[in-house]
């Protein structure tokens, strides 16, 4: 995955009914109540930033709190604070009348990393080195093709499992590459056709850095002029936002031009992800 909270491929679901244990039960409770406390935080952060809370920023709030009223695994409190969050986001767009979101059902959606088919059975950690087991319905007519992909996701009800599998994508290495390689200010290409280095050249990112350089000057007067913390912390968050969408723009148009002008050629990137930490 390229983060803990999304999934690449097209996506494989088997379901079946099944009767929940005791434990499966307690923690369908313990995991509705925790979205319940998850919507009153994520309202409460909304109310004194302007916009409702990613799930990111809901789980830095609320994970002391999650850890030390239920002592699950650590991975448990991702699947509250996606449903929080999005629960309150359609609240907010469909109220029809209300005036708080109400969690009712007993569901929740679980992380790959806390899920493993083993010996006909979906294990489920629930907490360091305790685990919940239900079985699989290994009839269903899907799921030997399904089960050679990893596992996806978890829907977990009290009457019903629902369980997804990943298919990986399937990407043809085109005769034609562009390696990139992303620097602050541009875009070193090298092309390399039927094995042998065709060209290298620059692509410069101007104006992605004037970007980043006006609204850095923005946050500084904002530090400066506004005594407020709330109403300060409120428009760094507003200016972030913005600058985020701008710098996005400015690298979907410089990426289309490039498909545009090499057309029926692989682009290989690379990949910066952790790299403060594989330094």
């Amino acid at each position: 995955m390229s983060h803990a909270w999304t999934s690449s491929g097209e996506k494989r679901t088997i379901w079946w009914h099944y009767g929940p244990s005791d434990g499966i039960m307690n923690y369908l409770r313990d995991m509705r109540d925790a979205v319940h406390y998850g919507l009153l935080k994520a309202e409460e952060m909304r109310r004194i930033n302007g916009k409702i809370p990613s799930p990111i920023d809901l789980r830095r709030e609320i994970r002391p709190w999650f850890d030390s009223t239920y002592g699950y695994a650590k991975h448990h409190v991702n699947p509250v604070c996606r449903s929080s969050v999005a629960i309150i986001r359609s609240f907010r767009k469909n109220r029809k009348g209300k005036k708080y979101p109400e969690v009712r059902k007993l569901s929740m959606r679980l992380d790959s990393e806390l899920v493993k088919l083993q010996d006909g059975f979906i294990r489920i950690t629930m907490k360091p080195h305790e685990y919940e087991y239900i079985r699989v319905n290994e009839n269903h007519s899907k799921y030997d093709e399904y089960s050679k992909y990893g596992i996806s996701e978890l829907l977990l009800t009290d009457r019903k499992v629902v369980l997804s599998f990943k298919k990986p994508d399937q990407k043809e290495i085109r005769v034609r590459k562009i390696g990139i390689d992303v620097n602050f200010s541009n875009l070193s290409m090298t092309v390399i056709n039927h094995g042998m280095i065709e060209n290298v050249s620059t692509k410069p990112t101007n104006n992605i850095v004037k970007i980043q350089n006006d609204y850095s000057r923005r946050r500084k007067k904002i530090q400066k002029h506004i005594r407020n913390p709330q109403k300060r912390h409120r428009k760094l968050m507003e200016t972030r936002g913005r600058q985020s969408k701008r710098v996005k723009d400015a690298l979907h148009k410089l990426s289309a031009t490039l498909v545009r002008e090499n057309p029926d050629t692989t682009f290989i990137v690379e990949d910066l992800t952790n790299i403060r930490k594989n330094a």
